[in-house]
Formats: C-alpha cells, sequence, structure tokens
C-alpha cells in the first residue's frame, strides 16, 4: 500500500488511496474500490476547478471534464511523473526523472539540465510564497527558478545532502539558513 502524500480529499472529505494496484477511496473505517485500471498512482493534486490530477508511471492523468492522459507524445520529459503542483497563474509544474514540465492548458514547456537544472531526477516541487519554483531532485539538490536558468543550491553552498526528497516553506527558513537564504 501506497499513501501518496498529497493525495487530495474528495469533495465529501473521504481520503483517496493509491496502492500499487488499483485504487481506493477511504471512507470513515472501509476502503471502497475506484477508477479500476489506475494503478501506480505516484503523485496527486486538485486544482481550482475540483479537477484531480495524477501523476503516474504511464503519465499526467487529468481526471474529470475532458479527461486526458498526457505522455512523452504531448511533451513530458518522461512518462513516469512523481509529482505535481499547481502555480499562482493557474498552471501545472510536473516532476519527474527526466526533468520538469509546465502546462498551461494543453500547452507543456520541458525543462532539463539543459536549462540550468541540476539534476533531471525529480522527488520533489514548490512554489514559495514569492513566486520561487523549488525543485528537490534525487542528486542535484535544490533548484530554484526565478528565472531560466535554474540556480542551484547543493552541499557546495551548505546543503546538507544533495538528495532533496521533499521541500516545504517555513517563515523560519532564513533563521535556520542564513547564508543560503542570502545568496537566494
Amino acid at each position: 500500500l501506497l499513501l501518496v502524500p498529497a493525495f487530495p480529499t474528495t469533495a465529501a472529505g473521504s481520503l483517496r488511496v493509491g496502492t500499487n494496484g488499483p485504487q481506493g477511496r477511504l471512507d470513515v473505517d472501509r476502503i471502497l474500490p475506484i477508477s479500476p485500471g489506475l494503478e501506480d498512482v505516484q503523485a496527486a493534486w486538485r486544482d481550482g476547478d475540483g479537477v484531480l490530477w495524477l501523476g503516474l508511471r504511464s503519465g499526467l492523468l487529468r481526471l474529470g471534464p475532458g479527461e486526458r492522459l498526457f505522455t512523452m507524445r504531448d511533451g513530458l520529459p518522461s512518462n513516469n511523473v512523481t509529482s505535481i503542483i499547481g502555480d499562482r497563474a493557474g498552471g501545472i509544474w510536473v516532476g519527474m526523472p527526466g526533468g520538469i514540465a509546465h502546462m498551461t492548458g494543453d500547452q507543456i514547456a520541458s525543462f532539463t539540465t539543459r536549462d540550468g537544472l541540476s539534476d533531471t531526477s525529480v522527488a520533489a516541487l514548490l512554489q514559495d510564497r514569492e513566486g520561487n519554483l523549488w525543485v528537490g531532485t534525487r542528486h542535484g539538490g535544490l533548484n530554484r527558478l526565478r528565472n531560466v536558468p535554474f540556480s542551484a543550491i547543493t552541499r557546495r553552498q551548505g546543503l546538507a545532502g544533495d538528495d532533496v526528497l521533499a521541500v516545504f516553506e517555513d517563515r523560519r527558513v532564513a533563521q535556520l539558513f542564513p547564508r543560503i537564504a542570502a545568496e537566494t
């Protein structure tokens, strides 16, 4: 059983559960099966319109009106989607081994090491209060996108390690990492 960390609840408040097999919905004390065929959910995000986006090993699935599976044929760097977040402008950032992609409507722009990303194995995404996109990678530390190209924060700049699996925002970050905060 894989509980997807950012898996959103349904409008009724039940929790969706991703497994390495069929998906389910947890209602109080029982699991109800849903959406047969949706396997290997690795990430999930619900947009402002209530549309559920699922990161699968086979692509990015938009559930709801206009249901569609986005893949490498559509411009994703990889079909193995590991993280999804929305941005302030209504777009969607998608992380995966191979890089990241930004979606606006059905348009996809991909970013890789050619664009300054320090590593293409993306594990985590966050947009901070100032609108910066932070990208946690498995081998290249933490990347910030304010403008292309990306800027990287690695062990060389004081990061404890270059394997960043989660990113969150805390108002005390500048106090905890003053040298890194000053450089960003």
